[in-house]
């Protein structure tokens, strides 16, 4: 309990103040005390709007494909070992190169079609 001594009445200026500081439930001191409000939607009030429980099922929904697709385990709650990035850079090299060499094979082929042709 606080006091309402010497001490406090020269904090707060008199009994009467200083009393209100002690009791919390009336006067001043009910104004300046910081209060939490209630949140602005409660799913147990049922006020929540339906398009932003939508939103945030899409939301949790489109979190748990990109979890599922970087190999995430839902029943360990830890991610699988995945790809690593050098295992990246070499399945991206290797599809640079297929792609260089189709494009090597079908110049090749083109040439061949046209001298082919001049042969002829």
């Amino acid at each position: 309990m606080t006091s309402t001594g010497k001490k406090a009445r020269k904090r707060y200026g008199n009994r009467f103040a200083a009393k209100q500081r002690r009791d919390g439930a009336s006067g001043k001191a009910k104004r300046t005390r910081k209060r939490f409000g209630k949140l602005a939607y409660s799913c147990e009030a049922k006020n929540v709007p339906e398009g932003v429980v939508r939103a945030n099922d899409d939301f949790l929904e489109r979190i748990d494909r990109e979890r599922r697709a970087n190999g995430w385990d839902q029943d360990a709650n830890v991610s699988i070992p995945g790809p690593t990035r050098e295992s990246v850079e070499a399945r991206i090299r290797a599809e640079e190169q297929a792609k260089k060499d189709a494009e090597k094979a079908a110049r090749r082929a083109a040439k061949k079609a046209s001298q082919n042709v001049k042969e002829s």
